[in-house]
């Protein structure tokens, strides 16, 4: 009768020890970095990292931005790969969290996060080389730039208001979603008092300073989609 042998064992625990501490790890920096949130330079930092990567979690824009903040665009080493790019020796993986399923003792699907490793162009042979990006637009077809903030400050004041009493809330946040957009785009930002918005964060959990600026990010990425969307469709109607 065959049997797995304790070399093969040992091999295994050992492989879920080590991925079961560095998952453990990531949620460390992951808290560690939610608690800068409340120095405004750090929020700022926050903010800057996220409006070049609009549609990462917030989780993981704070993760980049506790590895290395000046990242422009990250991918895994197989996607690299795939366009026939490497990632240089010794370059150290920036770790993000990816989604995972699983199935449950039910038989019902389940959701949770695994690690991932990735890395920055500028830790690949890229560097030198054109290569296209599909998730960059032309502008010529985009609405001004006064639209385009109008339009993410309107979203975000009717998401975020709910009456009176959280108008505060909601200006907070709408400050944040016109930065992030702006800041992707690369237009003079408006003025933010982040002091005022750190200020917003204090005593609260740290999921749910997490589930506040989700909900900042999915304002000004939502209006960016559609925007993107309208502009597609006015450039094929002139075809």
């Amino acid at each position: 009768m065959n049997q797995v042998s304790s070399n093969d064992t040992f091999d295994r625990e050992f492989y879920k020890t080590q991925k079961r501490e560095g998952k453990d790890r990531i949620f460390e920096m992951l808290s560690e970095e939610t608690q800068k949130l409340l120095d405004p330079e750090k929020l700022k930092t926050y903010a800057d990292v996220q409006a070049r990567f609009l549609r990462s979690s917030v989780s993981n824009a704070l993760l980049i931005g506790r590895q290395r903040p000046e990242a422009t665009w990250i991918r895994s080493f197989d996607d690299w790969k795939q366009d026939n790019i490497f990632v240089n020796k010794g370059e150290k993986a920036i770790l993000m969290l990816k989604p995972v399923t699983y199935e449950k003792p039910d038989g019902s699907q389940g959701f949770a996060s695994d690690v991932s490793k990735n890395f920055d162009v500028t830790q690949t042979t890229a560097m030198g080389k054109t290569i296209s990006r599909k998730e960059y637009h032309e502008m010529s077809e985009m609405p001004s730039p006064e639209e385009l903030l109008g339009a993410v400050r309107q979203r975000a004041m009717t998401t975020f208001v709910r009456d009176e009493a959280f108008r505060g809330r909601a200006v907070n946040m709408a400050d944040l979603s016109v930065y992030l957009m702006a800041k992707h785009y690369r237009l003079d930002p408006p003025d933010v008092d982040f002091e005022r918005i750190a200020r917003f964060f204090e005593g609260r959990k740290e999921k749910d300073v997490r589930r506040e600026l989700t909900a900042v990010k999915t304002t000004a990425d939502e209006v960016n989609r559609e925007m993107l969307a309208r502009a597609r469709d006015g450039r094929e109607n002139e075809r």
